[in-house]
């Protein structure tokens, strides 16, 4: 099996939905996002360690937030694309 890599913009709007998450879980959350959960929580054990705060979604450039949307979506469950 080849090991997954994420973008630094997927990795942030991955730790964004933990930060925002309301009663979801981050199990939930990484499902959601097709992930493995210990990955998600390993980039949240990384956020502490550094203490600083993941880049703003509203900072990303235009390309930035096509591509975190295209991320994000393209590997959900029942997306077929364009």
């Amino acid at each position: 099996m080849t090991k997954k890599t994420y973008s630094p913009e997927f990795k942030v709007h991955a730790l964004r939905q933990v930060l925002l998450r309301n009663s979801c879980t981050i199990q939930q959350i990484a499902a959601d996002l097709n992930m493995i959960t210990s990955t998600l929580k390993g980039w949240m054990k990384g956020q502490k360690k550094s203490k600083s705060a993941p880049k703003s979604v509203s900072s990303f450039t235009a390309d930035e937030r096509l591509t975190a949307l295209h991320e994000t979506f393209s590997s959900a469950p029942g997306y077929s694309g364009l």
